[in-house]
């Protein structure tokens, strides 16, 4: 049997690749990049946003669940 122990939303380095947490300061970014365009954010778990403070809420939340040791999300 094998057990995971969970760390929680980490960095995770690679040769051609950081995964980090989100911060406030990327809401604007990922608005523009996919949460703006109901195209892609269709395949994401929440809906096209209409502005960016619904991604500057979204990212909120993503924050506050980082203290879990069970959340992951980059």
């Amino acid at each position: 049997m094998i057990h995971l122990i969970n760390l929680g939303t980490r960095i995770i380095y690679t040769n051609r690749c950081i995964l980090r947490r989100f911060e406030l300061r990327d809401s604007l970014l990922v608005f523009n990049s996919y949460m703006s365009d109901k195209n892609i954010a269709k395949y994401l778990l929440n809906n096209e946003h209409k502005n960016v403070y619904e991604t500057v809420l979204l990212i909120h939340e993503f924050i506050k669940n980082y203290n879990n040791i069970c959340y992951y999300n980059w």
